[in-house]
C-alpha cells in the first residue's frame, strides 16, 4: 500500500532553475527527469501518474519528491546568500 507523497515546496527561483534542467538539450537525461519529477510533484501530480507519464518507477518518484522536500529549507537559504554556481550545484537533483 502506497505511502502519504511528501509535499513538495518550490520558490519561483527553484521553479525556473528546474524547468531550465528539464528542457536543456545539454542536461542528462536523468537529470532532466528529476527535474521533471519534482516540477510535475509541485502541480500535485501523484507518484503514479507522474512515473506514468514519465516511463520511470512510482518508487523512483518518492525517492526524488522526499529527497527535495528535505532539501528545501537549505535551498532556501543557499538561493539567499550564495553564488548561482552553488545553488545549482546544491540543487538535490544534480
Amino acid at each position: 500500500m502506497p505511502g502519504k507523497a511528501a509535499k513538495i515546496r518550490i520558490s519561483e527561483r527553484q521553479q525556473e532553475c528546474l524547468r531550465q534542467l528539464s528542457r536543456s538539450r545539454d542536461s542528462q537525461q536523468g537529470l532532466a527527469q528529476r527535474a521533471q519529477i519534482i516540477l510535475l510533484a509541485f502541480e500535485k501530480w501523484d507518484n503514479a501518474r507522474i512515473a506514468a507519464y514519465l516511463g520511470c518507477e512510482r518508487h523512483s518518484v518518492g525517492v526524488w519528491r522526499r529527497r527535495w522536500a528535505k532539501a528545501f529549507d537549505r535551498l532556501v537559504v543557499i538561493e539567499c546568500v550564495e553564488s548561482d554556481a552553488a545553488f545549482y550545484k546544491a540543487l538535490p537533483v544534480c
